[in-house]
């Protein structure tokens, strides 16, 4: 009896070990204990079950449960002033959409640096430029000059007053006298110097070349010819620097050298005269004859019937010419233009051949204009 008394004391001091070391050798019978949860921040992993690892910059969490493991992520916002691309897109700070509100000051969708003024919502990339006040409108980097013209008219010529030359600007759609001339001008031009020259011819004037300051008005004479041709049309081309007229009578266009006084032959002629020469911004040379337009090609010694002009008035006959902002601005001759009223000026769009008409109109006959800038 005694020695299995021992024997049961030694067992149950075994088993008592067993529990506190916590490996008892008998299988688990799934009591009341259920399964661990374990929950990760960003850039950690944990528990049993592995936890995501997730990248820096993002949060989420990854919770295990008896059914599985769920994820969640909050979305990345970018910050719109740390100089970091947060929100991993490849855009930082203002160059991200997610900024515009934030950086667009005057709420005209453009952000500095491409906005040049972010404080006036008129000024962004492709506004509509206005000449000559000092805004930049458009952000290109120019604040462009207004288109002006100069006109001469041709009443000298004809035996009543005193010719003049005038101002004509474009934009704001006014004519201004800028004082008299002692000779009708019959065709006028600026150069690539920044010369405004004019040619005056009458029956009993020799042909002179002049040039004129238009403010205050000076004109004083470079040229005169020793012969009495008669030039009609006057233009500077800006591809060789040349000078250009058209010799009434012949009917033909020449050069001139300006500083030698010689003007080269013939390198063209046609059947019709008028004092509308102009060269475009390119240096080609184009004639309008009444409604009839013709471009030159002076080294062929060709001239081209482009078409006759749509949407002038009838019996409009223009005389002088010049382009500007890539159009061909026309004024008449002796021609009433009764939708309008009076005479008008008109511009031409020589690549569809229609005129548009300005609504600025001409008290006078005008036989030359030159535009400004070129």
């Amino acid at each position: 009896m005694r020695t299995h008394a021992i024997g049961l004391s030694l067992l149950l001091a075994a088993c008592g070990a067993a529990d506190k070391s916590g490996d008892s050798g008998i299988l688990d019978d799934g009591g009341p204990t259920g399964p661990a949860t374990s929950t990760t921040e960003a850039g950690s992993s944990t528990g049993a079950t592995g936890g995501a690892t997730t990248p820096t910059g993002s949060t989420s969490s990854t919770v295990s449960t008896a059914t599985g493991t769920s994820s969640t992520s909050s979305p990345l916002v970018e910050d719109c002033s740390n100089g970091t691309d947060d929100d991993d897109d490849g855009l930082i700070d203002c160059d991200d959409p997610d900024c515009l509100a934030t950086c667009d000051a005057d709420g005209d969708g453009f952000v500095p640096p491409e906005d040049c003024d972010d404080l006036d919502p008129e000024v962004y990339p492709g506004a509509v430029e206005i000449c000559g006040d000092g805004i930049d409108q458009d952000c290109d980097g120019i604040d462009p000059v207004c288109l002006q013209l100069y006109a001469g008219d041709g009443r000298g010529g004809r035996g009543v007053d005193a010719p003049k030359l005038y101002r004509i600007d474009v934009e704001a759609g006014t004519v201004t006298e800028l004082g008299g001339l002692e000779l009708p001008l019959t065709g006028l031009t600026w150069t690539g110097e920044g010369r405004l020259l004019g040619v005056t011819a009458t029956l009993a004037e020799p042909t002179r070349v002049v040039e004129i300051t238009p403010a205050p008005l000076e004109v004083s004479v470079v040229l005169e010819l020793e012969d009495d041709e008669r030039w009609s049309g006057f233009a500077w081309r800006a591809s060789d620097d040349g000078l250009y007229t058209w010799v009434e009578g012949e009917d033909s266009l020449h050069q001139l050298e300006l500083e030698t006084g010689e003007q080269g032959p013939p390198l063209l002629a046609a059947g019709s005269s008028g004092h509308c020469l102009a060269a475009d911004a390119d240096g080609v040379l184009y004639r309008l004859v009444g409604s009839s337009l013709y471009q030159l090609d002076p080294e062929a010694g060709t001239e081209a019937w482009l078409g006759e002009v749509h949407a002038l008035p009838a019996g409009y006959s223009g005389q002088g010419c010049t382009f500007g902002n890539g159009r061909l601005y026309v004024a008449p001759l002796d021609a009433f233009d009764p939708s309008f009223g009076e005479r008008q000026l008109y511009a031409i769009d020589v690549s569809t051949i229609v005129a548009y008409p300005t609504g600025i109109a001409l008290s006078e006959d005008i036989d030359a204009l030159a535009a400004w800038p070129l």
